[in-house]
């Protein structure tokens, strides 16, 4: 399985103490040089991802640029999603709406922070999604509408 990452799903289950979900659900997640650099300025976060075994920062394809510069995406999500393309990912893990949705346009399937907690529930690896939704809210400042935390709690079985 190829599973390419933005920063945010990272960041997020790195505040909250569960990046190591990725590992298991995905065995190898690659991420972009973007990533690596907006990692860094999260006190140092670039480093200790790349000395995770599991995890692989690559360089990101030439990017034509004609393809995003209508979308108001950041360059993590642009490269995140060129490599995802590249690679011909299963999966991109983005939080942000508007890059899911740029991402869909290519064809790519996404999911974020609260996808990733409710696959670890429903394989086992957690036992409830709310506390971690809350984490997600208080350590991670993740912003969650309220009809989206509701979903998620009843997707969940909670």
């Amino acid at each position: 399985m190829i599973v390419v990452s933005d920063t945010s799903p990272l960041t997020s289950l790195w505040a909250i103490g569960r990046v190591e979900l990725l590992e298991t659900l995905f065995n190898r997640v690659f991420a972009p040089e973007a990533v690596r650099r907006e990692l860094a300025a999260v006190r140092g976060q670039a480093e200790v991802f790349a000395a995770m075994p599991w995890f692989k920062f690559s360089p990101a394809p030439e990017l034509e640029s004609l393809e995003f510069e209508e979308f108001k995406l950041g360059l993590g999500e642009v490269e995140a999603i060129s490599l995802a393309v590249k690679l011909k990912a299963d999966y991109l893990l983005i939080d942000e709406e508007l890059g899911r949705s740029v991402a869909r346009r290519f064809g790519l399937t996404t999911v974020g922070a609260i996808g990733i907690l409710l696959e670890s529930k429903r394989v086992g690896l957690i036992s409830r999604v709310r506390p971690e939704l809350d984490a997600l809210r208080a350590k991670a400042g993740f912003w969650i509408a309220r009809p989206v935390y509701d979903r998620a709690l009843q997707l969940a079985g909670e």
